[in-house]
């Protein structure tokens, strides 16, 4: 008899915060994923703050020096931060989505607002970089979410500005719209997708290695539309109708590789007392398992 077992949010959440406390694989996976996303975020803000400075004699030394400070000071307290509070390889994630999801909003602000002045695109750029990583802390620390949560947030963000750039494609082929016009979609389409798919997520438990699965599945649903377009467009007479049907081609084999992605992993985290397997081999040595940690954070198949 197969004996299966769905791990709910709080079993996952739980297991996120035990292994980061614990002598276990994920002891320093949360320090280290906080500790390279707040190097690079370090990197970009001392370039960021060279160039604010002084905008107008740009020198390279005093730019890539501040590049390097700001990188090791990224860098040491990722690692101080991580190492004092026990940071979940979840609460790290989200710390690193919202620091870039500041920094699209404070580039489609750029776009939309269209400033003739380099001193305010770049204190655009990290005042919407700012403003995501203290928003990040704040939900990393209220709300506790573990890696499946965030990896569906980001995804959804990412696939709802897709698939938003592909119908803006399909009304207009030649992409004729004015600035303002890509940066309000734009704007929607990422905001709504991190909302509406954090809440998704919050609702069902889910892995990141289910999430990888249903990005596959996307991107391989858009590449068969596109190879679907390129085979049957012959004997399209208009250049404007041949744009669209292909695009449309692409737009619903995303659409098709994403619902197909979805259905065909509904039991990829559901663990097993036998005939599962962890996707990290190195983690469960090819035993089976109904550890929370090892299907919440990698998914079973």
């Amino acid at each position: 008899e197969h004996n299966a077992k769905t791990f709910s949010i709080t079993e996952l959440k739980k297991a996120d915060a035990v292994s980061a406390q614990k002598g276990h694989y994920a002891q320093t996976t949360g320090k280290v994923e906080l500790a390279v996303g707040q190097t690079l975020f370090g990197i970009w803000t001392g370039g960021a703050i060279a160039d604010i400075a002084d905008p107008d004699e740009q020198d390279s030394q005093i730019v890539v020096s501040f590049m390097a400070l700001g990188g090791i000071t990224g860098l040491s307290l990722g690692l101080g931060i991580g190492e004092k509070h026990a940071i979940t390889t979840g609460q790290a994630m989200a710390v690193n989505y919202a620091e870039t999801w500041g920094f699209a909003n404070g580039a489609l602000a750029l776009a939309f607002f269209d400033p003739n002045s380099e001193r305010v695109f770049f204190t655009t750029l990290l005042g919407g970089s700012v403003v995501g990583l203290f928003s990040g802390i704040g939900i990393a620390g209220r709300y506790e979410p573990y890696p499946g949560q965030v990896a569906m947030t980001v995804s959804g963000a990412v696939w709802s500005s897709a698939l938003t750039a592909l119908m803006m494609g399909v009304i207009n082929p030649q992409f004729e719209y004015s600035q303002q016009v890509y940066a309000s979609a734009y704007f929607a389409s990422l905001n709504l997708g991190t909302l509406v798919f954090s809440q998704l997520a919050k609702s069902k438990p889910m892995s990141r290695a289910r999430v990888r699965m249903m990005d596959v599945s996307g991107i391989l649903g858009g590449l068969t539309g596109a190879a679907i377009g390129f085979v049957t467009k012959d004997g399209i007479n208009s250049q404007n109708v041949e744009d669209r049907y292909f695009l449309s081609t692409i737009t619903l084999g995303t659409i098709i590789g994403l619902a197909s992605g979805i259905y065909l992993t509904e039991d990829y985290d559901v663990g097993t007392n036998e005939n599962s397997a962890s996707m990290l081999p190195f983690i469960s040595k090819g035993a089976h398992t109904t550890d929370p940690y090892v299907i919440g954070l990698q998914g079973s198949f």
